[in-house]
């Protein structure tokens, strides 16, 4: 690249890709059938706490709430790669 004028900016070469013999991946190699889908139970809870579990370095308790009037309680395993003293939403 050649400078350009006075200021030393240097021009961008524009380089072309050929996309054209790029295979993309399917996102699901099967699908789910509606019979199938329609037995799935999906909510949005509001996460009421979280706590450790006592003698456990990987596991956090949540208590949750889906509207129902019951509390949920989850536990979620934690990985390694996650700093300690992370936030977690």
């Amino acid at each position: 690249m050649k400078p350009e004028g006075k200021g030393g900016a240097q021009k961008k070469e524009t380089v072309k890709i050929d996309f054209s013999k790029v295979e993309i991946e399917p996102l699901f190699e099967e699908f789910v059938d509606f019979d199938t889908f329609s037995k799935s139970d999906f909510r949005v809870v509001k996460i009421k706490n979280c706590e450790e579990v006592p003698k456990s370095d990987k596991l956090l308790k949540f208590t949750l709430n889906d509207g129902t009037g019951e509390e949920m309680l989850n536990l979620l395993l934690v990985d390694d790669r996650i700093p300690a003293g992370a936030k977690l939403y």
